[in-house]
């Protein structure tokens, strides 16, 4: 099975409830203009189901949680607009592989954490744009792999950096374009 979900002005809520893209099948999310909120959100639900998340503008307003590649594959495409979420887990099951790509003038806002590998595989590529959360970790659980890499734009932590908790992690910075800062 396959969905869309296209939102290119107004608002889309799921204030209740949850918005994913591929649960079971393959589905998609484009986000060109206006606000899809919802209060939880999941790119690649189950182990062999594969989605994707692309924002170039407006915005995506997660309450909860945003998992990208929770059982299955994910994908989540930044180049404009936002998405501010509690916390973010790109690769969260130990069959999910998640990725996220920041680029242009996107801004990923989260109040929490993101995990990089939670217990999956994760990978975090930032080109542009501006990432701020409270803390990182990547790869956090046994067998997990995780991988950053910074090549541009801005990430920005206000207490924790952890590298390889208990898994594989890799932080790339790539040339002198980007900035990465933890105030701890």
């Amino acid at each position: 099975a396959y969905g869309k979900l296209i939102v290119s002005n107004g608002e889309i809520n799921f204030l209740s409830s949850y918005v994913t893209a591929g649960n079971f099948g393959s589905g998609d999310i484009e986000i060109s203009g206006g606000t899809l909120r919802a209060n939880r959100c999941n790119i690649g639900g189950y182990t062999g189901s594969s989605g994707s998340l692309a924002i170039s503008s407006g915005m995506v307003d997660i309450t909860t949680y945003v998992r990208c590649g929770n059982g299955g594959t994910g994908s989540i495409e930044i180049s404009g607009g936002s998405i501010d979420a509690d916390n973010m887990a790109i690769g969260f099951s130990a069959t999910g592989d998640g990725s996220l790509y920041l680029s242009g003038t996107g801004t990923v806002n989260v109040t929490q954490f993101i995990t990089v590998g939670s217990s999956g595989t994760g990978s975090l590529e930032v080109s542009g744009g501006v990432i701020n959360a409270d803390r990182t970790t990547v790869a956090q659980a046994a067998g997990s792999i995780g991988t950053v890499t910074l090549s541009g734009g801005e990430m920005n932590f206000a207490n924790l950096v952890e590298l390889g908790r208990n898994g594989e992690a890799t932080l790339v910075i790539q040339g002198d374009a980007g900035k990465f800062r933890c105030n701890r």
